[in-house]
């Protein structure tokens, strides 16, 4: 065989295998950044949940311990999903 027939069977044999390689490695860099932008979203929700928490139970010193901490999770809990709804623009809570 020539060598002019030699490249074109290579190229019929690389070219769709570079091909398909090429989407799915844009596929896992998508579902990577998607993870990674979900992640930051959810640790972002989570540390004004701990702040909400924090600021509650500061400011909260001179009622009831076991009816404050009950309230004050409550509100961190809120906070958590109203963080978290307005990162991801969902209705509010």
């Amino acid at each position: 065989m020539k060598i002019q027939s030699l490249t074109i069977i290579f190229i019929i044999i690389i070219l769709p295998i570079s091909m398909v390689l090429s989407e799915y490695i844009k596929n896992i860099i998508s579902s990577e950044e998607l993870r990674i932008e979900y992640d930051t979203k959810l640790l972002d929700s989570a540390t004004d949940a701990v702040k909400a928490y924090q600021m509650n139970n500061v400011n909260n010193s001179f009622r009831d311990i076991s009816t404050q901490r009950v309230e004050d999770i409550e509100a961190s809990v809120k906070a958590f999903y109203n963080s978290l709804s307005t990162t991801f623009d969902f209705i509010r809570l």
